[in-house]
Parts: structure tokens; sequence; C-alpha cells
């Protein structure tokens, strides 16, 4: 689930050529020069998308998880020189992983919601069904 006022919001502020923001593995790290930005969601600004579809770096080292790959290639190429981490505001679901905390109300994206239970209480945290007529998927859980 990713609130997308949140988002824009965060990434106003920062620059728009070379950039790579996301949350940052392993998840406890601060350093978006430490890891890679996870699968969950992470934002490239065009030129970098640009590079990839160009890059031999890219062609030759196609082999493995996207994400994890991503950040393999701009270290290599010498890219994304703008990274920026949105760790703690991104997270998964609380009580599940090591990359889990209790929702906050400055999140910008929560992570494995994969049941209806936990669909419906990120929806009531962050008042999503204020409002809304009582559906059986969601109010009665």
């Amino acid at each position: 689930m990713a609130r997308l006022d949140v988002l824009a919001r965060s990434l106003d502020p920062l620059p728009r050529t070379d950039f790579y923001y996301g949350r940052v593995i392993p998840c406890k790290s601060t350093d978006p020069f430490f890891g890679y930005m996870g699968g969950m969601g992470y934002i490239l600004s065009w030129d970098l998308v640009e590079w990839i579809g160009i890059s031999n770096i890219t062609r030759n080292h196609a082999e493995g998880f996207e994400d994890k790959l991503v950040s393999e290639w701009f270290n290599e190429g010498n890219r994304a020189k703008n990274r920026f981490t949105a760790t703690p505001r991104m997270y998964d679901v609380p009580g599940l992983t090591t990359c889990s905390h209790e929702y906050m109300p400055d999140t910008i994206g929560v992570h494995r919601l994969k049941n209806k239970r936990t669909w419906a209480q990120v929806l009531r945290y962050f008042n999503v069904t204020d409002g809304v007529k009582p559906s059986k998927m969601y109010h009665l859980l």
C-alpha cells in the first residue's frame, strides 16, 4: 500500500537527476549507499532509466533479484549519486519481519499486505475506510 500524497511530499525537495530512492535493505540501515532499495518500491530518475536501457553493464548482468541488481548496476556504473532512503517510512506489516515496526502517521508505504486482516488493519489505521459503506470484506474483521 502506497500513500501517494505522503510520497509526493517526501520527493518534492529532492533532486530530479541521478536519483535513486526507496527503503534500503538491510532494513536496519539508514545509509542509502550501503545495500540496495528493496523491491517493495523504489523510484529512479528518468536519466537512470534511460541509462539502464543502453548500458552494457545492465545487459551483461541481468540474472538475479531485480532490486539488488539495480543497485549493483548503479555501483558498477558509478551512477545514482543522489540516493535517499525512505526508511523508516516504508516498512513491512507490523510484527512480520525485521523490516517491520508499528504503523506511523507519516508512512509512505506498507509492504506484505497478504490477507484481508492485514489490509483491514492498515485501512483502519490510516482512516481510509471512514465514511465508506460497511463491507464484509473489511468491516467485520
